[in-house]
């Protein structure tokens, strides 16, 4: 008999830790300027503290330009100017001399080796991937990444870095007030007249 069956409608609607960081992984990825992709990342303690979060970027003090050069994914400017979620994450935590050896790092799909690296030497010794978002990603940009993604393992196993394909269904945001689930996007985003 599964211990589901004793949990209240509270407890089994309440997100696991896994859920609610990848979950605002998505969220945080809403903050970035690159008009092709958003990707956001969470960084967790071994305690599951949140520690730091980074989404993809123009570095801090550079603006997009007049035309959006900058951002130009045809032109390939973007790759010179674009910082990646993992690796702000990581230099967020950096700025605040936070210690990332221990950590857990969450992403939507599989980090570049780039962020790969990063990730090792910074001393997080666990990603999170969302199964859900891979095979997304997968899908969406026909395996152009899978090269990358295989070193990315290799590297991950060489350097002792955990690295988890997590299939979950993100969290929807809702209110439970007075015994009673709301859903906060009706009851929250409504003008009140």
């Amino acid at each position: 008999m599964s211990n589901d069956n004793f949990l209240s409608i509270e407890e089994k609607k309440r997100p696991d830790w896994d859920q609610l960081y990848m979950t605002m992984c998505y969220l945080i990825g809403m903050r970035s300027r690159d008009p092709s992709t958003h990707v956001g990342s969470v960084i967790v303690d071994s305690d599951n503290v949140l520690v730091a979060t980074g989404y993809n970027s123009l570095p801090r003090g550079i603006a997009p330009d007049m035309y959006n050069k900058r951002l130009s994914r045809e032109q390939g400017e973007k790759y010179y100017w674009i910082e990646h979620a993992e690796r702000n994450a990581i230099f967020n935590a950096a700025r605040r001399g936070t210690i990332l050896k221990g950590c857990k790092l969450y992403v939507p799909w599989t980090p570049c080796s780039d962020c790969a690296r990063a990730i090792i030497q910074s001393g997080i010794d666990e990603v999170v991937v969302h199964k859900n978002g891979q095979d997304f990603y997968d899908s969406y940009t026909n395996g152009k990444w899978k090269d990358s993604e295989e070193r990315v393992k290799e590297m991950f196993i060489e350097a002792g870095v955990l690295m988890q394909y997590i299939e979950m269904d993100i969290v929807v945001p809702e209110i439970f007030m007075n015994g009673e689930y709301l859903d906060a996007v009706v009851n929250l985003n409504q003008k009140n007249e």
